[in-house]
């Protein structure tokens, strides 16, 4: 029997994450996301099916607010204003 989120009863969730994590085909055997050495490597390195959508997140950011600066934090881009504030 399992609960709401499949998880069998009487396991807890970080018990469960580590069961799918390390079992075989489990997201911990993903390959590792390549280290970005800027926002534009970011976008030049999206496949086919990735780049058209995150293009338009990116021109959504920046029409929101167009002084926002792109970085890259966590190996993905952010739109920042000021010192910390992100968008």
């Amino acid at each position: 029997m399992r609960d709401g989120l499949g998880m069998p009863l009487g396991v807890c969730a970080e018990e469960g994450e580590r069961e799918q994590r390390d079992a075989p085909g489990g997201y911990g055997e993903a390959m590792p996301m390549p280290r970005r050495s800027s926002v534009d490597d970011f976008f030049a390195r999206l496949n086919d099916v990735q780049r058209p959508h995150l293009e338009a997140l990116r021109e959504l950011s920046r029409d929101a607010d167009p002084e926002a600066r792109e970085e890259l934090k966590w190996n993905l881009p952010v739109y920042l204003r000021g010192k910390n504030t992100s968008l």
